[in-house]
C-alpha cells in the first residue's frame, strides 16, 4: 500500500562529514543505479539518489534496491542540507580530538 500525505518529517542520523558528501548527489544517478550510502534511520541504512527531473530519493532499507520506505525531495533541499553540514565541519588542517 502507498500513502501520500501532504508532508512527512524524516529523521535520520549521519555525521556532518558524511552529510557533506551529499554535495555529490547529482552523481548518484538512479538511472545508472548509483546511490550514496549516508546515514541511518532507526538503525536502518539510508541510500540517496537523484532522478532525471532533479528529485532526490532517500531510500531507507537494507540496500538501494530492497528498501522499505522512500522520501522524495527537491535537489535544492539536499544542496542546502549539504552546505549546512559543510559549515559544521572544522577548518581543514584542524586537529580533531
Amino acid at each position: 500500500m502507498g500513502m501520500i500525505p501532504p508532508s512527512w518529517e524524516f529523521h535520520f542520523r549521519a555525521p556532518p562529514a558524511d552529510l557533506a558528501r551529499l554535495r555529490s548527489i547529482r552523481e548518484a544517478d538512479w538511472a545508472a543505479r548509483r546511490a550514496l550510502h549516508i546515514g541511518e534511520c532507526g538503525g536502518v541504512p539510508v541510500h540517496w539518489s537523484v532522478d532525471s527531473d532533479a528529485t532526490v530519493s532517500a531510500l531507507v532499507g537494507a540496500d538501494d534496491e530492497t528498501w522499505h520506505i522512500a522520501f522524495l525531495m527537491p535537489v535544492d533541499t539536499i544542496d542546502q542540507l549539504a552546505a549546512e553540514a559543510v559549515d559544521l565541519l572544522p577548518p581543514q588542517g584542524t586537529a580533531v580530538p
